[in-house]
């Protein structure tokens, strides 16, 4: 009777344990899931915010080129008459050397508007880009494309449409995340919302270009070390100066 007692109580002793250790492992399974859903939700948050602003920047732009237009009505009046008796000529799928972009691959006009961008012809280069857009839609190259072309407005000091198209430029690059970014689109968008968290400080938007750094230390926390010392120096400065 007492050996049947001592191997009971032996047994439940080695049991007991292993449910304690079960119970604990359970619970921090559940806080891990717990933290990595809060972490989602703050991330969703961020990211809709992001758009937010940049939906914002492009209202903007549009009341002040519309307060533009207020200022000069005359040349409005000559650019709507224009624009009436000569109809802009719809894209088409094959080219020649007189329109916009020549016969050729999206590739190759890719090519020729980084070739006007290193012979530092910024306003030929937005044109070629540009049209690049209009003829190559839905291009796995989209992402550069409107990089770059937001890229020749901040080079010129126009801030303010540089952080409006560095804006559709990280907009593109999350349309293909959804879809599986490619590497190259991937290894752009760092970069997009630094050069766009620049553009936003250099327009006295200093709430919008830390919602962009916050945006980018979370998206992306093993960014290459060059561009993490930027964020990190402009998000400083921007701390400093408010």
């Amino acid at each position: 009777m007492k050996y049947r007692f001592y191997l009971c109580l032996c047994t439940l002793l080695a049991i007991c344990p292993v449910d304690a250790a079960n119970r604990t492992f359970n619970q921090s399974q559940e806080q891990m899931l717990a933290n990595l859903q809060i972490q989602q939700d703050q991330l969703q948050g961020q990211v809709q915010e992001l758009t937010g602003l940049i939906d914002e920047l492009q209202h903007a732009l549009k009341q002040m080129q519309q307060q533009m237009a207020q200022l000069n009505p005359e040349a409005e009046t000559t650019k709507e008459i224009s624009s009436i008796s000569t109809p802009a000529p719809k894209p088409q799928a094959s080219l020649n050397s007189s329109a916009g972009l020549p016969s050729g691959s999206a590739q190759e006009h890719y090519a020729q508007a980084r070739t006007l961008l290193d012979k530092r012809d910024f306003a030929g280069a937005e044109k070629k880009l540009r049209d690049f857009l209009a003829f190559h839609p839905d291009s796995p190259l989209e992402v550069n494309v409107r990089y770059w072309l937001a890229e020749t407005y901040y080079i010129r000091d126009n801030h303010q449409q540089a952080a409006t198209e560095f804006g559709e430029a990280y907009k593109a690059y999350q349309r293909f995340a959804n879809k599986g970014a490619n590497q190259q689109a991937a290894q752009k968008a760092p970069e997009i919302l630094l050069k766009m968290a620049l553009s936003l400080k250099a327009i006295g938007n200093k709430k919008a270009a830390l919602v962009t750094l916050t945006q980018l230390k979370k998206e992306f926390p093993a960014v290459v070390p060059n561009l993490r010392e930027q964020a990190e120096r402009l998000s400083r400065d921007i701390g400093s100066s408010e």
